[in-house]
């Protein structure tokens, strides 16, 4: 009696299970597709600025000169094969180092020089738009806002350019952001983003008729094995049989990844940027002449403002720096780096546990986090790890315990980490067919549950 109920009940749930599996399989699917077709840049990283002016006006004296308020960071930048000031505010905007004279439309002059040396490519700018919050285009995994959308004429490429860092937020194209559409709707399901709770409600219950399909499904097989049965019936039986153990891993992970999201999403607080005191410093740029310098700029950090320089030396080795503009005193990219964690996570400078320099992303602190490199910081009697970046003064990630075993289970169990000795490739073609067998076992469901109406 029991097994004749469980198996209209699993009959019942096919046609609804058919429709979500369906719409997260092709999704997944498409995924890696996506990965293959967009577009890449021909460099990675923003270019080095070399400084060529000999002398060049004091920050202090043009912020003065040109009543500029609230000031959050200031860079020196090479700009047309001169020295220019980025002043970041509300706005950004761009003054020539000697002269002083402000630059008209800098940003978007500086947005397509940078588009330029990441494709390699001397082509013409059709159009630049400023893009102030995350769409399918551009999804929150890029991190980086705003940005300003750099579009090419000849290859119809889309550069984003985060101009405050000079850094490449990603490259678009129609078939990308196609592709993008696609996955952001049918996988992430993010027409229902109105509602964080709401939308997390709508997935937890779908993938518990997902995964309680499988559960029946593995069930009767069991109940059944021996029975003879139809051609198709033995072939959804056994292929369900595996894709039942590919359905249960990846709802549990996806159900714990979107669960521990939420909660985070819901608890994220934004603080304002600081606003940097020129009266107060006793220099700024005027040591940098004549030195090989990838990056240079003046950053507020915790109550004090800094110079901040990047010294390239032989072999590509790099040498980050800070001096106070204050009190003069110079410290490491190591120190402020404890600095910020201890300002971020209310803990003493004191209470160190470790400091580990993170160059390249890991299972821990993955892709999705977007920004590198990042110091790991770790107090002690704390079991948070506390990841800053820097270059932009931002918390970067907190991994705690939970985030640390929900990171472990989507890397693991949901994007299958597990098959990295066989290559990015291989892996993604993997998951592909493990699509197909879910989709396959569904599709299969149906013809049967369309049989045995029609016999009945």
């Amino acid at each position: 009696m029991q097994k004749v109920k469980l198996y209209k009940l699993h009959r019942l749930l096919s046609t609804t299970v058919l429709v979500l599996s369906m719409i997260w399989i092709l999704s997944g699917f498409m995924h890696p597709i996506m990965s293959w077709a967009k577009p890449k840049s021909a460099v990675m990283r923003p270019p080095k600025s070399i400084l060529v002016s000999q002398e060049r006006l004091a920050i202090r004296e043009l912020v003065k000169q040109k009543n500029l308020e609230k000031v959050h960071q200031v860079r020196l930048i090479n700009f047309e094969s001169k020295d220019v000031y980025q002043i970041i505010g509300k706005t950004v905007r761009y003054f020539d180092a000697e002269s002083g004279d402000e630059i008209e439309n800098g940003d978007d002059h500086y947005a397509a020089l940078l588009a330029k040396h990441y494709s390699g490519r001397n082509e013409t700018v059709s159009e630049i738009t400023e893009i102030k919050k995350f769409d399918y285009k551009y999804p929150f995994i890029n991190r980086l806002l705003p940005v300003k959308k750099v579009s090419l004429k000849e290859s119809g490429e889309d550069y984003y350019i985060h101009t405050r860092s000079a850094r490449l937020g990603t490259v678009g194209n129609t078939l990308k952001d196609s592709f993008s559409w696609f996955f952001k709707m049918c996988h992430n399901l993010s027409f229902l983003d109105f509602s964080h709770w709401f939308k997390f409600i709508v997935m937890s219950l779908s993938m518990l008729v997902i995964a309680f399909t499988g559960f029946t499904g593995v069930w009767l097989f069991l109940k059944t094995r021996k029975q003879n049965k139809q051609k198709l019936r033995k072939w959804h039986s056994w292929v369900g049989l595996f894709a039942a153990q590919v359905i249960f891993l990846m709802t549990f992970s996806g159900f714990f990844h979107i669960a521990v999201k939420t909660v985070s999403m819901s608890s994220v607080k934004f603080s304002p940027p600081a606003t940097l005191k020129p009266d107060s410093w006793k220099q700024d740029f005027e040591k940098l002449n004549n030195k090989n310098f990838s990056e240079m700029s003046i950053v507020h950090v915790v109550g004090e403002d800094f110079l901040r320089s990047v010294e390239i030396f032989e072999k590509g080795r790099k040498e980050v720096s800070y001096v106070s503009l204050q009190s003069g005193e110079k410290k490491s990219d190591k120190e402020i780096a404890i600095k910020l964690a201890s300002s971020f996570s209310g803990r003493e400078s004191e209470e160190l546990d470790q400091a580990q320099f993170i160059p390249k992303f890991t299972s821990e602190y993955g892709f999705v986090n977007k920004r590198l490199p990042v110091w790991k910081i770790d107090f002690k009697g704390s079991e948070n790890s506390y990841y800053v970046e820097t270059s932009s003064q931002k918390l970067a990630s907190v991994v705690t315990p939970l985030k640390r075993v929900e990171g472990f289970s989507f890397a693991y169990l949901h994007k299958a980490h597990y098959l990295d000795f066989m290559g990015k490739d291989m892996r993604d073609i993997v998951l592909m067919f493990f699509c197909i067998l879910i989709g396959f076992t569904a599709v299969t469901g149906i013809i049967i549950k369309k049989r045995k109406k029609s016999s009945s």
